[in-house]
C-alpha cells in the first residue's frame, strides 16, 4: 500500500547501491510509514452500506484509515414552495444518518474504531466530481453499484462509472448482492 522505505543496505565499499532506492508515486510522496487511506463514497442507499462494509474489512486487513465521503447536491427546479417548512440543514441530517450507518457496519464486520479510525466528510457538490477529487488523496476508492436511473440494466450507476473513468487511484465497485458473498469489481 506505501512503498517501503528507500534502501539503505551499502554496498560492500560502504557506499549506497545505485539504483536502491525505492520508487513512490507523487501521493505517495512524505507518507513513508504512514497509514494508507480508504475512501468510501456513501449516500442513503443499501449499496452504500455494503460499500461501507466492505471498505472497512478492506481498511482494516491493510491496516488503513477509512473516510466516509458524501456529497450532496440540491437543484431548486420550480423555487421554494414558501407554504412548506424549509428543510434542515443536509449537513446535520447526514451525518447523522452516516454514523448510524458506520456503527451498523463496524457491528456487522466486528471492525472496531481502534483498528480501523473513520472521518465522515460531508461537502456540497456533485458526487462524482467530488468523489474524484478526493481520491486524489487515497490509496483505493470504494463506491456502491446503485444504478437508479432509467436504465436498470446498466452494470454501473452513474456515480460508479464516473469514479471508474476517473479516479487517479484504484477503485472497487460493490454490487449488493456480491457483498452478501465477499465479492465486488476491483479495478
Amino acid at each position: 500500500m506505501v512503498n517501503p522505505e528507500p534502501s539503505s543496505d551499502p554496498s560492500p565499499s560502504g557506499k549506497e547501491t545505485p539504483g536502491t532506492e525505492a520508487r513512490t508515486s507523487d501521493r505517495d510522496e512524505g507518507r513513508r510509514g504512514a497509514r494508507g487511506t480508504v475512501l468510501v463514497g456513501v449516500d442513503d442507499s443499501p449499496e452504500a452500506e455494503a460499500a461501507v462494509r466492505w471498505a472497512l474489512v478492506y481498511a482494516d486487513a491493510v491496516r488503513a484509515d477509512l473516510t466516509v465521503l458524501h456529497a450532496w447536491y440540491l437543484t431548486y427546479e420550480y423555487g421554494w414552495i414558501s407554504e412548506l417548512p424549509a428543510p434542515g440543514d443536509p449537513t446535520v441530517v447526514a451525518r447523522q444518518q452516516i454514523e448510524e450507518m458506520l456503527a451498523k457496519a463496524r457491528t456487522a464486520t466486528g471492525v472496531d474504531a481502534d483498528a480501523v479510525p473513520a472521518t465522515i466528510t460531508i461537502v456540497a457538490g456533485r458526487p462524482a466530481a467530488t468523489l474524484v477529487e478526493a481520491a486524489e488523496h487515497a490509496d483505493l476508492i470504494v463506491v456502491g453499484r446503485r444504478g437508479r436511473g432509467g436504465f436498470a440494466g446498466l452494470q454501473l450507476g452513474s456515480v460508479s462509472a464516473q469514479v471508474v473513468a476517473h479516479a487517479r487511484c484504484a477503485v472497487t465497485v460493490v454490487h449488493l448482492d456480491d457483498s452478501r458473498r465477499g465479492h465486488s469489481d476491483a479495478g
